[in-house]
């Protein structure tokens, strides 16, 4: 996140950084706020993670830092293991799902996985770094 930047703002920016994608602020809903100090062995990170909600024929590239863009089925449980993540992602990944199981997404967003459990968003993060 940059000084003078909205958690919004910062999510938007590092979408088109990381994935190549133009998304408006309109197509993000907040997550959650993610604080555990003990989260990231590196440093005390505190992240806002936000859905954000693509069209479907979006086609999202890897760039800046991002090795690979890769949809996953969240309900795969040979994905869905610790080592295939890092810090707490899976944890995010995880709340994400049950709300979504449980029907607390507003709107449209209820019934996105699909058949077969497609995880067919994006989810990314805005960092801040306690120092």
């Amino acid at each position: 996140m940059e000084v003078g930047e909205s958690t919004e703002e910062a999510t938007i920016r590092e979408l088109k950084e990381e994935t190549n994608l133009d998304v408006p602020a309109s197509a993000l809903s907040l997550i959650g706020i993610y604080g555990d100090p003990s989260r990231d062995k590196r440093r005390h990170t505190i992240s806002a993670v936000y859905l954000a909600k693509l069209p479907k024929d979006a086609k999202p590239k890897a760039g800046d830092d991002v090795k690979a863009v890769v949809r996953v089925d969240i309900t795969d449980k040979n994905i869905l293991k610790p080592e295939n993540f890092f810090a707490d992602h899976l944890t995010i990944l995880k709340d994400y799902r049950d709300r979504k199981i449980a029907g607390e997404e507003k709107g449209s967003v209820r019934g996105d996985l699909g058949e077969g459990g497609d995880f067919s968003r994006s989810i990314c993060s805005s960092s801040y770094h306690v120092e």
